[in-house]
Formats: C-alpha cells, sequence, structure tokens
C-alpha cells in the first residue's frame, strides 16, 4: 500500500509527539512506519489490516487486536505495544489526514 510520503512523515510526528516519554509506543511507531513505507500492509475487506512480517508471518490486525494465525502476536500477549498496531493507527490517521485536506479544498 503506498502512502504520501509527506503525510506519512507529518502523521509519524505527531505519533511521536503524542508516546512523548512511552519508549514501546515510540519503538512501535517507529517500526510500523517502516512496515507502511516497505509496503508490507494491506487492508482487508473487513477493516482489517493485513501485514507481511519481515520474519514471513502475516499479521491480521486491528486497532485493538494483533494476531498470526490463531495466536496472538507475541508483543500485544504480553500487553506490550506492537508494529502492527502502531502501523493499523499511522494508516488511520493517513487516511483522516487525507481526508481532512481534500474536505478543505
Amino acid at each position: 500500500m503506498q502512502v504520501n510520503p509527506d503525510v506519512l512523515t507529518n502523521v509519524i510526528e505527531s505519533a511521536l509527539l503524542a508516546a512523548a516519554g512511552d519508549k514501546r509506543w515510540e519503538n512501535a511507531i517507529n517500526r510500523g512506519a517502516q512496515l507502511i513505507e516497505e509496503e508490507r500492509c494491506l487492508p482487508t475487506t473487513n477493516g482489517a489490516l493485513l501485514i507481511f512480517s519481515p520474519s514471513g508471518r502475516e499479521y491480521n490486525t486491528t486497532e485493538t487486536e494483533c494476531r498470526t494465525g490463531d495466536e496472538l502476536c507475541e508483543a500485544y500477549r504480553k500487553g506490550r505495544p506492537c508494529k502492527h498496531r502502531a502501523a493499523f493507527r499511522l494508516l488511520a490517521m493517513i487516511e483522516a489526514a487525507e481526508e481532512a485536506s481534500a474536505s478543505s479544498h
């Protein structure tokens, strides 16, 4: 999935500001952004995001849950921020930014 790099940069900066002081979320945001930049994210018809991980696994991710097959993502299972949910949230922020920009023109 390709995104406007300028919008992505702005969204990353905004997300990092919101997570300031939470190193785990900051790391997840940076790693989630990398998944987006590498075009490893594919929106699904049910509103989830299919993420093709560098590990070779596929993750089915929503804002609140992250799974690979029948198992929870390890970070999610441990109650930690994961790069997959961060990517989901970043893409939602990009969509909202693009919609706001389109409606202001």
